[in-house]
């Protein structure tokens, strides 16, 4: 599966501290213990508790949220049931099961539950983002986009929404592009993209985040300008087309470092595809690099730095280096 989530989130991808979203009647020490991230101290403390008080739904809720947070998702999913199953009617709980399917890829699943949740509680910005994510993941595009426009009317400075649509709308059209060289309509994405996120470094002046959007807003103003002047993204047979030219030397990838995986996406069993699309500057440096798709669990930040780190001698037009795009793959696998 190709997962793709817009923060890095995606996803990285999926920055939301759930666990806040619910109140917490009581203060029990386990729940002390998650708050402070000891999250084994903690399902220790709460599997003790609930031994005892296996009626109280918020036990079980932090509970899963600890064995979450400490690898084990089949446990973690079986404790947030058992948490909605004492109180259905707690939108948190709810978001946070649908959270973890979608830690543990079962997007079908996740968006049954945060559907559920919104039932509940229509405006509910967390469960929103994150079904929008879900959709993103399974390339609905337009209900992705359809969650991110409510978001920002609900809450205009959560700026992960931005970043949502963004990516939703390349979405619709990269694929398209790399086999049919239709150039204006990833043109036309580019300037959707753009005018959202500028849309939203306006309105989040003073967000602590904003730095993501402006990293992202340079990306695509960048690849925006190479395709006006320059063409689009080709795929390996167009490329082959164009570089045979005479006076035309390619471009050579001299050495790619591998992006390392990380103990999150091994405890969330986080595997698929990581695109990019890479500007090589005629300077022989890598200039910037957009994210096509993205599998978050912190792999996404280590492909940028192994991004960034690729040597090559720039593709060379008539003796002149010239810069050019390329499309970047990663792969991850558990086994």
């Amino acid at each position: 599966m190709n997962l793709q989530t817009p923060t890095k989130t995606l996803l990285a991808i999926l920055l939301l501290v759930l666990a806040t979203s619910g109140q917490t009647e009581t203060k029990h020490a386990g729940i002390a213990l998650y708050e402070q991230g000891k999250y084994p101290e903690a399902i220790k403390s709460l599997e003790s508790a609930v031994s005892k008080t296996a009626s109280d739904g918020l036990l079980w809720n932090y509970l899963g949220l600890s064995q979450l947070e400490n690898g084990d998702l089949k446990k973690s999913i079986k404790s947030l049931q058992k948490a909605i199953a004492l109180d259905a009617n707690r939108t948190s709980f709810r978001i946070n099961l649908g959270y973890a399917f979608l830690r543990n890829q079962q997007t079908d699943k996740a968006q049954n539950e945060l559907e559920k949740a919104l039932k509940i509680e229509p405006n509910n910005v967390q469960a929103l983002y994150l079904h929008g994510v879900a959709s993103l993941w399974e390339k609905k595009t337009k209900d992705a986009i359809s969650n991110a426009d409510r978001i920002i009317l609900i809450d205009p400075k959560f700026v992960d929404a931005y970043i949502l649509k963004a990516d939703a709308l390349l979405t619709g059209v990269i694929g398209i592009v790399a086999d049919s060289n239709d150039e204006p309509d990833l043109r036309d994405a580019l300037r959707q993209a753009i005018s959202v996120l500028n849309a939203g470094i306006s309105t989040c002046d003073k967000c602590k985040q904003r730095s993501k959007l402006i990293e992202e807003l340079e990306a695509k103003n960048a690849f925006h300008e190479y395709y006006s002047s320059r063409g689009t993204v080709q795929n390996s047979a167009q490329t082959a087309l164009v570089e045979n030219e005479p006076g035309v030397t390619p471009l050579k990838i001299i050495s790619k470092p591998r992006a390392s995986y990380t103990d999150k996406a091994r405890q969330n069993n986080t595997q698929g595809k990581i695109k990019l699309a890479v500007l090589f500057g005629a300077s022989g440096r890598i200039e910037y690099v957009m994210f096509l798709s993205r599998l978050g669990s912190g792999l996404d930040e280590n492909v940028m730095r192994a991004a960034r780190s690729i040597k090559f001698e720039p593709k060379t037009k008539d003796g002149k280096p010239v810069s050019v795009v390329r499309v970047i793959e990663y792969g991850f696998s558990i086994y």
